[in-house]
């Protein structure tokens, strides 16, 4: 989750950790699809790339036992002490963190099981870079699963208000102001064909929520922690933010209100032999 830059652009305060710890119970499902796709399991070693305060390295830690080992990789010193914690409190010994940029990952060559990365190459500027070094590290025939954006544009919100429509133009515009991409989806399947995997699944990930749902409260604490940084970003402006925050409320009172979450797309390729 952790950028090329000196810190995650979205931040890494106590309000940012605890809102991706709530977004990856919301989209842990379309993750264990995943990994059970790639045949994660017991005793492997595996690779968190962009662990972010590691809720997705926790899950990993349990999923390949004390026999296995997960490797809980990022560029903020916040976040691994928030994945050693985690692992402190939960007993978890079978867990090593290191503080890197994820362009030169400090691994042996040919070393792990398994790869995931969620949610990193739509921040990074080199995304072909940071999935060169993940097939390095990984044996032949080896899975790399991820998780990211796709056609971010195709967002919606109904009844549609101008506003909303606006906030999100600017999170996409964000992505892109600090090196990065929403619609890194698209080209994952050649970028990973040309650094030697075979992509053997693409799944797109895509829901559907009305309010009161967990999926719209995830949304409500995105703009909670990040409108503010569009504002001073000067991706939106104090009036375009006031009529945001009153759209937002009346949509959220309207019981047959939709909203459509950005598209996702999961894959899971080998290394090839």
């Amino acid at each position: 989750m952790a950028s090329n830059s000196d810190e995650y652009h979205l931040g890494t305060s106590t309000d940012e950790i605890e809102r991706l710890g709530y977004q990856h119970q919301v989209w842990l499902d379309e993750a264990v699809d995943l990994w059970r796709k790639a045949g994660f399991t017991h005793g492997q070693q595996l690779l968190d790339l962009g662990c972010g305060p590691g809720f997705a390295t926790s899950d990993l830690a349990h999923l390949v036992g004390s026999t296995g080992k997960v490797h809980a990789i990022d560029n903020s010193e916040h976040f691994l002490q928030s994945v050693n914690q985690r692992c402190q409190s939960q007993g978890v010994a079978h867990v090593t963190t290191h503080l890197s940029d994820v362009h030169q990952l400090p691994l042996l060559d040919g070393s792990l099981d398994g790869v995931f990365v969620r949610w990193l190459l739509c921040f990074v500027a080199d995304p072909e870079k940071v999935i060169a070094e993940a097939c390095r590290v990984l044996k032949p025939g080896k899975p790399i699963v991820i998780m990211d954006y796709f056609n971010y544009h195709a967002v919606q919100v109904f009844p549609a208000r101008e506003s909303i429509q606006a906030l999100f133009k600017a999170y996409h515009t964000s992505a892109i102001k600090n090196g990065g991409s929403y619609d890194i989806g698209a080209k994952l399947p050649t970028l990973l064909q040309a650094q030697g995997f075979d992509v053997t699944v693409t799944k797109p990930i895509c829901r559907i929520a009305r309010p009161g749902d967990r999926l719209w409260h995830w949304v409500e604490m995105f703009n909670k922690n990040y409108v503010p940084k569009l504002v001073e970003q000067d991706l939106m402006t104090p009036e375009t933010r006031q009529a945001l925050e009153q759209d937002w409320r009346e949509v959220s009172n309207i019981s047959t209100a939709l909203f459509f979450p950005p598209p996702m797309l999961g894959i899971v390729a080998y290394k090839q032999s």
